[in-house]
């Protein structure tokens, strides 16, 4: 009836606005108010298995206890679908960890969840941990040993060891907390297999019977696969197809979407809720943060949201990051968003009308492409470069240029930041970062192409470290401007009386911070031209903004010092003894 489905669709989204609001909150005060919801069942059923993952992670394992005494068996398998595996093995010990917590939690229901739904994962699990043995009729229980239980006096079972080496850094005077999890261990399997027991007994025989009985290589790699592919529908790809989001791709041939998000008919749309935590995650001060904010029509953002929550997953995958709170998903939404900025950016100044018409995975290639350009072109250059062939490091090219190409010659690339957010490194984020970026590099390339033109030597191997493409030009010049009639172009460290002869010359006015005389910069730039055949102008041109920024880093490093102040531990820019 036309009522009964408007009610529904009311109550469905009162639900999603407390859902949404509850996962804004910090988590014990979400925890706080959804425990005294009425509606506390539903609304945990209602929110999507992966934001309830990050959920729990971020109330912590104990508190969370509530949580996964409500949440469906459907979260339940995400859950142990995400935690217990260890790329495409079973690991013991998440198992163990992550059952026992799902037991604390509803011990009932997991017994049977274990019988009827999970029944080839309990005996594959029950295979690794437990030894059975059948009690003939004639056969006396002693003979089993001490360590064997039963509960119907047929059927034994004797607990396995883990396979646990003892901590390396294990308090003598303290307990090592790997016995302590054997001890545990222990209580959780034999509480478990009691419940399985008097949950449905002749099922619990079954189950061990089995157990007993499977080929464990075979039945891990189909437990395996059929994980795959209920992760795979909520965008966790096999690690070898998540990795194809970062094959770069030319914007040129960028493929439209097959159908717009706007045409898809109302009557289709999926009516499961849509992951909220991405993007709730995401900052707004990005192309594509802007662009989303921008789609008037609530069924395409969802659309959007959703496509973008998939992508962080595959993200994810790729990277081999395991989702311990809501930091390792921010770093991830974090780096989706950037780089489907840069390729926002890289496609159309129209932000809005771009995310409708391309898919995110494939926007998200473009601007993953622009830094690998970057990348090759670093890789081509330093392969071939004169800084190489002289055997200097890449610390010759100062401390920036040092953070910009060393973070290009990765693996997988990144931003020098240089601590201005905090970190040494990041991500690329915007085409300034690009912009940035690649400024850096051309003026590098280029410098390194003068150097190879200049008829200068080199300082002994021995000290290569502390040399820089600085202290070699300007310790160069002051040496030829001390004694212009030395013929060899020596790269000897000045002594700090000549330096000081050659700094009182430097600068043209004696009020502080001082200024390099236009003359003396003009002499600088005669000098080069001298030392490498290349016009003056052309050198201009061409490098003119490096240089520039070499007087500038001068003036601001030694324009207030006093020549009495001058000392040799404190002056980086040229080369004293």
């Amino acid at each position: 009836m036309p009522s009964q489905n408007k009610k529904m669709v009311q109550r469905q989204q009162e639900i999603k606005n407390e859902r949404e609001q509850l996962l804004s909150l910090q988590p014990a005060e979400a925890l706080e108010r959804l425990l005294a919801s009425p509606r506390a069942l539903e609304i945990v059923h209602s929110i999507p298995a992966q934001d309830l993952h990050v959920f729990i992670h971020d109330i912590g394992m104990q508190d969370a206890l509530p949580i996964l005494a409500l949440a469906s068996n459907r979260q339940w398998e995400y859950i142990l679908d995400s935690e217990i595996w260890y790329k495409d093995r079973l690991d013991p010990v998440a198992c163990t960890k992550w059952l026992h917590m799902l037991l604390a939690a509803d011990p009932q229901r997991l017994a049977t969840w274990c019988v009827h739904e999970k029944a080839i994962f309990t005996e594959l699990f029950l295979f690794q941990n437990i030894e059975i043995r059948i009690r003939e009729h004639d056969q006396s229980p002693s003979d089993f040993g001490d360590d064997f239980v039963t509960f119907d006096d047929t059927i034994y079972f004797r607990i396995l060891d883990p396979v646990l080496e003892p901590s390396a850094d294990a308090d003598a005077d303290k307990p090592d907390p790997k016995n302590q999890y054997a001890k545990d261990r222990k209580i959780f399997l034999h509480q478990l297999l009691q419940r399985i027991a008097h949950a449905d007994h002749q099922r619990y025989q079954g189950i061990l019977l089995e157990s007993a009985s499977l080929l464990p290589a075979e039945t891990e790699e189909e437990a395996y696969r059929t994980r795959n592919v209920r992760l795979a529908e909520e965008g966790f790809l096999p690690f070898e197809e998540a990795v194809g989001m970062y094959q770069p791709l030319n914007p040129e041939t960028l493929k439209r979407r097959p159908q717009s998000p706007e045409t898809i008919p109302p009557e289709t749309a999926t009516l499961e809720p849509v992951p909220f935590l991405a993007a709730h995650l995401l900052a707004s001060d990005n192309a594509f943060a802007r662009g989303l904010a921008s789609i008037d029509n609530a069924q395409v953002c969802m659309q959007m949201q959703s496509e973008f929550a998939g992508l962080c997953n595959q993200l994810l995958v790729a990277d081999q990051t395991t989702i311990t709170g809501r930091d390792d998903l921010n770093t991830a939404v974090r780096k989706v968003a950037g780089y489907v900025s840069i390729g926002l950016e890289s496609i159309s100044d129209n932000h809005v009308d771009a995310v409708q018409n391309f898919l995110l995975a494939d926007i998200f290639r473009v601007g993953y492409g622009r830094v690998l350009a970057l990348k090759w072109r670093a890789e081509n250059w330093h392969r071939e470069s004169w800084c190489l062939t002289q055997g200097l490091p890449l610390s010759f090219w100062d401390e920036k240029g040092l953070g910009v190409v060393g973070g290009l010659l990765i693996k997988r690339p990144l931003f020098f930041d240089d601590y201005q957010s905090g970190t040494l490194y990041r991500e690329f984020e915007n085409m300034e970062d690009i912009t940035t970026t690649e400024t850096v590099l051309t003026n590098i390339i280029k410098l390194d192409s003068l150097l190879a033109n200049l008829r200068l030597q080199l300082i002994p191997s021995a000290a290569a470290n502390l040399l820089t493409y600085k202290n070699l030009l300007l310790t160069h010049w002051a040496r030829t401007a001390m004694v212009p009639e030395v013929e060899e172009n020596s790269l000897t460290p000045l002594s700090l009386d000549e330096f000081k002869s050659f700094f009182k010359a430097l600068w043209r006015t004696k009020t502080k911070p001082r200024q390099i005389r236009m003359t003396t910069k003009s002499n600088f730039l005669k000098w080069i031209a001298s030392q490498s055949d290349i016009p003056a102008s052309q050198i201009a041109d061409t490098n003119g903004p490096v240089l520039e920024d070499l007087f500038n880093e001068l003036e601001q490093e030694l324009g207030s010092v006093s020549t009495k102040d001058l000392d040799p531990h404190f002056t980086n820019l040229f080369l004293l003894k």
